[in-house]
């Protein structure tokens, strides 16, 4: 899914886990993926200024980044991240495990 938000603001890992996996790609900009347990696997895309690196131990609120548009990939979209969640390596809706409509 992508998700909306300021230019420039925070992206937090909005659960715990450990960053496994940070690259930085051509259309997709900085991307890290964080191993949640238990199966769980999330992947930001569109980071910018990433703030962590593989092996770092995130908390539900640890900045990896910021929202950025200056990747070839969605920049004429409005500022958001690309977020996916994994499940035991299929894509599920992280729309399910948003409390409030937060995170």
């Amino acid at each position: 899914v992508d998700l909306k938000g300021e230019l420039g603001a925070n992206v937090i890992a909005g659960f715990e886990g450990e960053v496994t996996a940070v690259t930085n790609d051509t259309y997709y900009g900085g991307c890290v993926t964080i191993d949640h347990g238990n199966g769980f696997v999330s992947v930001y895309k569109l980071v910018g200024d990433v703030k962590v690196k593989v092996g770092d131990a995130v908390s539900s609120n640890t900045v990896i980044g910021t929202i950025s548009n200056e990747f070839l990939y969605e920049c004429a979209d409005e500022p958001h991240i690309h977020y996916e969640l994994q499940k035991d390596k299929d894509n599920v809706d992280p729309t399910t495990y948003f409390i409030n409509d937060e995170k």
